[in-house]
């Protein structure tokens, strides 16, 4: 990782990957459903018939 620095007259660098926008927790969850219940069983669930 790259270090952050500080120029003689006070001014500091922070390194571009510090400075990127991070992930959003959407982005970050995307393509990680598995498979599990279908639509119709939870369904069934909400209303108690599972």
């Amino acid at each position: 990782m790259a270090a952050t620095t500080v120029t003689g007259k006070g001014p500091v660098t922070v390194p571009k990957p510090v400075r990127d926008r991070p992930v959003s927790r959407f982005e970050a969850l995307r393509g990680r459903a598995g498979t599990g219940l279908t639509t119709d069983q939870i369904m069934a669930l909400t209303r108690g018939e599972g």
